[in-house]
């Protein structure tokens, strides 16, 4: 399980504007900005999912990186585009010609950024083909691309500091008058798709469904008072990941979710979350949490539980095809670094559902900040279960636990057709 570093906790943490366990949560203009911390965490935890390293480099590339270099350099990407579009100065502006060299007086943009991208250009041509990544990177990509600078050895890293210096390929050209073009580029597209306004939409929408989430959650816990939180990774074998679509996971996730009618195994099951994922390594997997009631389950070991249902997974849903990850494994493990957001939650254990807030249902959905995988807009990344229904209790008598019937299965019975397969 990946568990969200610290960096990521400052970005719309519940707990910063708690009304006591209601965790209230609102969405300001504030909030969308790039929380470059929290950029830079998950390109770095999803290094070797997004970097195709089976692509041939560019003849220009004079020196290969480990993927967690590349993933460091997709951030910086990030951070350059966003403050080139909050600034309107020039980067470079001629200065003098001295012994027929042209110099220059640089702005923080240029100084920060000029020497990094042919570094920039090299790691957008290692990403998967398989997501969709948010607007800086394609926006940086596109004019890239315009003005065939990931075509041709546009390597000024020699003389990084030496915006002066000609390309003659380029009809002589000097590296500060390229880095000028392409920012000029990005800044005149930007506008044409109102690029920012898209970059609110996708973090606002982010921000949206995480709320969504807590407060179904928060209901839960209002509802059973104690609660056993199961997180399982369900993915297939690597000999099996390649040939299986997301019309096949969908009709595993179907027969997983309707089978537990009868099944011992999803008694007293109160709720779920779970969010289609793919990776290049592992193939199209899925994130599930369930949520059963802790006061009909105390006795029962959840990291048992959970390995029960990923053997259930592997074994009977895909007919031997599937592997698990039970991330209640490392229950204890998280205990002890005080991050613990899984396994049996009282509804008073504060410090417990925050953890299971930020860091098990935060991670699910604040990452479509920034990718996404490549589904289809008619597939459904994400999915829970329906809101308990919280009946009202006398004042005066004392927190009752109550038992709630969830046989439905919110998954349809037919997965779109309309789906490129991967």
């Amino acid at each position: 399980m990946r568990e969200i570093p610290d960096d990521l906790i400052r970005l719309e943490s519940p707990s910063q504007n708690s009304n006591a366990m209601g965790f209230n949560m609102t969405v300001s203009q504030e909030k969308i900005h790039l929380d470059r911390h929290a950029c830079r965490a998950f390109y770095s935890m999803l290094a070797d999912e997004i970097f195709d390293s089976s692509d041939q480099l560019p003849e220009f590339k004079l020196k290969r990186y480990n993927n967690a270099a590349y993933s460091k350099y997709l951030a910086d990407l990030e951070c350059f585009v966003e403050d080139l579009l909050n600034d309107d100065t020039i980067p470079f502006v001629r200065s003098n010609v001295i012994a027929n060299r042209i110099t220059y007086d640089s702005t923080p943009l240029a100084r920060q950024y000029f020497a990094l991208i042919p570094l920039f250009i090299s790691t957008v041509n290692l990403l998967s083909p398989d997501y969709e990544y948010d607007e800086y990177i394609m926006l940086f990509i596109h004019c890239s691309r315009a003005m065939s600078l990931s075509e041709e050895a546009c390597d000024w890293s020699p003389h990084c500091n030496m915006p002066s210096a000609n390309y003659r390929h380029r009809n002589g050209m000097t590296g500060g008058e390229i880095f000028n073009a392409l920012v000029n580029s990005i800044r005149t597209e930007a506008r044409r798709f109102r690029i920012k306004q898209k970059i609110y939409r996708r973090r606002k929408e982010s921000i949206e469904r995480f709320t969504e989430y807590c407060d179904y959650c928060n209901k839960l816990f209002e509802k059973y008072g104690r609660l056993s939180v199961l997180r399982l990774d369900l993915f297939y074998k690597k000999e099996f990941s390649n040939s299986v679509n997301i019309q096949d996971v969908g009709k595993d996730l179907n027969r997983l979710f309707s089978n537990r009618r009868s099944n011992k195994l999803f008694a007293n099951m109160c709720g779920y979350i779970t969010k289609l994922e793919y990776g290049v390594e592992k193939g199209i997997h899925v994130h599930v949490i369930y949520f059963f009631d802790g006061s009909k389950r105390k006795n029962e070991s959840h990291i048992y539980h959970a390995k029960q249902i990923g053997e259930y997974w592997k074994e009977t849903i895909t007919k031997g095809r599937g592997e698990y990850w039970n991330c209640n494994k490392q229950a204890s493990e998280f205990e002890k670094n005080g991050i613990r957001g899984i396994g049996p939650i009282n509804h008073d254990q504060t410090l417990l559902r925050e953890n299971l807030l930020n860091r098990v249902i935060g991670y699910l959905t604040k990452l479509d900040q920034f990718i996404k995988p490549k589904y289809g807009t008619s597939i459904r990344l994400y999915r829970r279960g329906a809101h308990p229904s919280v009946p009202k209790i006398k004042r005066g008598r004392p927190r009752k636990t109550h038992d709630r019937d969830v046989n439905r299965s919110n998954f349809p019975n037919e997965i779109p057709e309309n789906v490129v397969n991967k």
